[in-house]
């Protein structure tokens, strides 16, 4: 597979509250526009995420091991083992979407079934969170899909401004 790895860097705000970022193959030739790809990116300037790699760990074309890392300030989030980048892509921006609080208030779901499997875990505030439990309980949920090359939301709330991160 002649295919590089690639990096989404911060390389500083914007001034709309976002980090900018940029996606570079570690062989400074430009990378493949691929919809998952400049959807994760997009979901890890939204996000606050310091720094996004991606990569495959096998030259073998039937098993090429893609994984994906997202490095927050206080936590990493990994997944491994995909197919392809596009999987990978998907796998974490999964991982980072479902059962997180959306703007509106919801919760985050990636189904049509409004159900999310986070059972446990921590919002950037240090809150534990349970998703799952607040959802069975009737909770507001916020529909999130990929629609071609960005992660987008079924509410219309408008973005979230934090004046200073936890």
């Amino acid at each position: 597979m002649a295919v590089p790895q690639l990096a989404i860097e911060r390389l500083g705000g914007t001034g709309r509250g976002a980090p900018a970022v940029h996606v570079r193959a570690d062989d400074d030739s430009e990378p493949p526009e691929i919809p998952a790809v400049l959807a994760l990116n997009h979901l890890a300037e939204r996000s606050g995420c310091r720094h996004v790699t991606f990569g495959y760990r096998r030259d073998d074309p039937a098993d090429p091991g893609w994984w994906a890392t997202a490095a927050y300030t206080r936590d990493t989030v990994r997944t491994s083992g995909h197919p392809s980048v596009d999987a990978a892509c998907d796998a974490l921006a999964v991982e980072l979407l479902d059962g997180s609080k959306c703007r509106c208030g919801g919760i985050v779901v990636l189904n049509d079934a409004g159900t999310t499997t986070v059972t446990t875990g921590r919002l950037l505030t240090g809150e534990a969170w349970n998703a799952a439990a607040a959802v069975a309980a009737g909770a507001p949920t916020c529909r999130w899909r990929r629609q071609e090359d960005r992660w987008t939301s079924s509410c219309d709330a408008p973005p979230m401004r934090l004046t200073e991160r936890p």
